[in-house]
């Protein structure tokens, strides 16, 4: 791994001197570690064997290992969304009904999870920075409901504070939209 000492002779002098708090350590690439960082088995499993059986150096990133390891998570995890409440804005659905749902995929990798029941509100938030990339007039995408149309974006301050929409779900093509989470 670049960048790392794998070493158990660097790691021992490193407990040793006290630079780190002990074999628990969260700093040590050990196994243990990894696995409370949330590697699992089959991720650590598939990305040994990518690997090879070769007796030369092989150079590998990090990011590989995540990689391998987000592939497998997204095969038998839920997926959710959070946004951090201070960075906002408020999207209005101007055509939502109060009891419309959609039964959508909780997994857009992995259909044999579970679907969830989602509610249309009349007001949804968005993160700031994907607001910033709309414009009036233009379709966009909500991932897992559809497209919707781009009605009036209202700015103070030259911020976008506030946005109109009318949703397309019948619309089904996706390409060239901007897509919101």
């Amino acid at each position: 791994m670049t960048n790392t000492a794998l070493s158990q002779k660097k790691s021992t002098w490193f407990v040793d001197n006290g630079l780190i708090d002990g074999w628990d350590d969260p700093r040590l690439p050990t196994v243990r570690i990894l696995l409370r960082h949330g590697l699992t088995v089959e991720g650590l499993k598939q990305f040994i064997i990518a690997q090879g059986g070769f007796k030369s150096f092989v150079s590998m990133e990090w990011d590989k290992m995540r990689a391998v390891n987000n592939n497998v998570i997204d095969t038998i995890a839920n997926s959710f969304t959070a946004l951090e409440s201070d960075d906002l804005v408020q999207v209005n659905i101007l055509d939502a009904l109060d009891d419309q749902s959609l039964d959508v995929r909780n997994h857009s990798k992995s259909p044999k999870l579970d679907a969830k029941k989602v509610l249309i509100s009349k007001k949804i938030f968005d993160k700031r920075n994907d607001a910033n990339t709309l414009e009036y007039r233009k379709k966009a995408t909500f991932i897992f409901w559809g497209n919707f149309m781009v009605k009036n974006i209202k700015k103070t301050d030259r911020k976008i504070t506030e946005i109109d929409a009318r949703l397309n779900l019948d619309d089904k093509d996706y390409n060239n939209t901007v897509m919101f989470t």
